[in-house]
């Protein structure tokens, strides 16, 4: 999580799920039940970082929020 939040928002639900934002991505995930998470949760936050200008072959100037120019 601490990866997301550095590039977007993370917050957590009552129902303990999290709403992440990233760029003009949202997506909610459930909780893991440990420190790992599941493969299909990996393509999940790949896809979002991807769609939100983060994949590999984006430009290095993409700004996290709060950044100044």
């Amino acid at each position: 999580m601490s990866l997301l939040s550095a590039v977007g928002e993370v917050e957590e639900k009552h129902d303990g799920r999290f709403r992440i934002t990233v760029g003009t991505e949202i997506e909610v995930f459930d909780r893991s039940h440990n420190k790992d998470i599941s493969i299909e949760q990996v393509i999940d936050f790949r896809r979002m970082l991807k769609n939100a200008g983060y994949g590999p072959d984006a430009p290095t100037t993409v700004k996290t929020p709060g950044e100044e120019d």
